[in-house]
């Protein structure tokens, strides 16, 4: 169950996140020959699958398992580096964040994650691997967006409305408005 996809830097690989029930991870597919090149095997997985600015980096969401996976690109291969705990989780729990989407900051310094059972936004700082901030959105927020001026949107797959937020003084975000749809 291929829930998400990302064009690899070269332009010649495609990178799915299988997000099922059987199988969750990552697979590298050659689409000139249709072929499967790398699986990677993570113990949770969702909707979240972003290369970094440089292309050098590969993130994917944790589903159930609270945590961001960092990968290396190299070689056209995903090497497994560490995760990005969003939240402790109990062995043998369900996770509490659940990260949906994901999608980097223009400069590239923080990722933006679609916290989908909690209900927020979580900003990263990617070079500490932490969270330092946590913004709410209506239920079940899925999809993130960055514009070009740096403004961040969240849509809610429980909810009517997108949530917008923007740059604060400190370097931070701080909600704009939700905009019904």
């Amino acid at each position: 169950m291929p829930l998400a996809m990302a064009l690899a830097p070269e332009g010649d690989r495609v990178v799915l996140s299988p997000s099922g029930w059987r199988e969750q991870g990552l697979q590298v597919i050659d689409p000139k020959t249709g072929s499967v090149v790398q699986t990677i095997s993570q113990p949770g997985a969702f909707l979240g699958l972003a290369f970094s600015n440089d292309g050098s980096t590969l993130y994917a969401s944790g589903g159930n398992e609270d945590v961001i996976y960092r990968y290396a690109w190299r070689d056209k291969q995903a090497v497994p580096v560490d995760t990005i705990v969003l939240a402790p989780k109990e062995p043998g729990k369900d996770g509490t964040r659940y990260p949906a989407r994901i999608a980097l900051s223009r400069d590239g310094k923080r990722l933006y994650v679609a916290e989908n059972l909690a209900d927020s936004l979580a900003v990263v700082d990617l070079d500490t691997r932490r969270v330092v901030q946590r913004l709410a959105t209506e239920a079940y927020p899925y999809d993130v967006a960055v514009a070009p001026n740096g403004d961040v949107y969240v849509s809610a797959w429980g909810g009517t409305t997108v949530s917008w937020f923007v740059a604060s003084d400190n370097d931070s975000l701080k909600e704009r408005s939700r905009i019904a749809v």
